[in-house]
């Protein structure tokens, strides 16, 4: 079953603008041992999808014994590009305590066999996965190397209060990862993940899909980029991948904080982080960030930050009495020129780089008043 709304299956091209999907299922409530449910709203293959400024809610991909992929966006072999889109309580549904199969992959989108798929400005609110074999609370990204090495990039999306609603399932270890990244080449950039569910926030570990993987490239390349990242309480690990396999995961610029299970594990790379346990690499630090409250993170300074939004709003001055030492300890080969003024250098987390962190604080003398 393919697309609770739309399937495209085309060489052509699949434009969406200014929409909004809502209450779309693709879904089968029979137990049948060969159905699967790609994609609640849309599932795209073998085309070119463009989606643009629109809405997905409570779109739901569900098959209680198989394959449920894509609670509302599902891509297979297609170039996709997303852009200022919210997606909210999305979910892909199987049975939690099937003994042999019931896999839930991207909660709210999954990518799979696809050369390109480009993320950006976007927002995922409480999307979730239910399923004894489930990935990717959120997002789900597998590569079968069909085009050669799928490239995905994310760059300034909000992450928060994804995962799996369900607490009991039988093995809980299955369930990996609010953002889950199986395989293919990850760019992720000025992303905040927070409070995901039992699954923790972004694992990358290399799985197979049941039935619906026949056979698998071999060797198939999973590397993780991680560039100005936040992920903060989160129930399970921060950031994680097993600690054997081939798999690259790297970490920069970024912090992991308040996570239950621990906040960095088995990173392949970390550098100019901020974790609570100390991490070997450059510029590392374990000092307490001082973030903002949820849900938007964001660094406290004596100057000002930006109380109302993630990336927009407007700074105010709360007469903090610290600035977080992360402000100004990112890696000092990056650009910090979009920051606000004074920048010294970039700083750590979701919003270093950008005009949205808080900037540097400085003295501005003090005035004496003669009267």
């Amino acid at each position: 079953l393919n697309g609770g709304a739309i399937y495209a299956f085309t060489s052509g091209s699949l434009d969406i603008y200014d929409s909004a999907f809502k209450d779309n299922m693709a879904k089968i409530t029979s137990s049948q041992g060969s159905a699967k449910a790609f994609g609640g709203a849309i599932s795209a293959k073998n085309c070119k999808l463009n989606v643009i400024n629109s809405v997905f809610d409570n779109n739901i991909a569900s098959v209680p014994h198989n394959v449920s992929v894509g609670g509302a966006i599902y891509v297979d072999s297609a170039i996709a590009k997303i852009s200022d889109c919210l997606f909210y309580t999305n979910s892909v549904l199987s049975s939690s305590g099937h003994s042999s199969a019931a896999h839930a992959y991207g909660g709210a989108l999954m990518a799979y066999n696809t050369p390109s798929i480009n993320v950006r400005d976007s927002i995922f609110l409480g999307n979730y996965g239910i399923g004894r074999f489930g990935r990717g609370g959120v997002v789900h990204l597998m590569d079968n190397d069909g085009y050669g090495v799928m490239t995905q990039v994310f760059t300034r999306c909000v992450f928060d209060f994804n995962g799996t609603n369900n607490a009991t399932v039988q093995n809980s270890k299955a369930q990996l990862g609010s953002f889950h990244h199986d395989s293919g080449r990850l760019f992720m950039t000025n992303c905040l993940i927070s409070r995901s569910g039992i699954t923790g926030g972004f694992a990358s570990e290399h799985t197979t899909l049941g039935n619906h993987v026949k056979t698998w490239k071999d060797p198939i390349v999973s590397e993780a980029d991680l560039v100005n990242i936040t992920v903060a309480d989160c129930s399970g690990i921060g950031i994680s991948q097993p600690a054997t396999g081939t798999a690259t995961l790297k970490v920069q610029n970024s912090i992991s904080w308040g996570n239950s299970k621990g906040n960095i594990s088995n990173a392949t790379i970390v550098a100019y982080s901020c974790t609570s346990e100390p991490i070997t690499g450059l510029g590392n630090i374990t000092a307490n960030p001082l973030l903002s409250e949820a849900p938007y993170y964001h660094l406290i300074s004596r100057s000002m930050y930006i109380t109302n939004g993630w990336f927009g709003g407007s700074f105010v001055n709360p007469r903090q009495r610290a600035t977080s030492p992360c402000v100004d300890t990112g890696d000092p080969a990056f650009d910090a020129s979009h920051e606000p003024h004074p920048s010294k250098r970039i700083n750590m987390g979701a919003y270093g780089g950008t005009p949205w962190t808080a900037p540097t604080w400085y003295n501005k003398g003090s005035v004496l008043r003669i009267e």
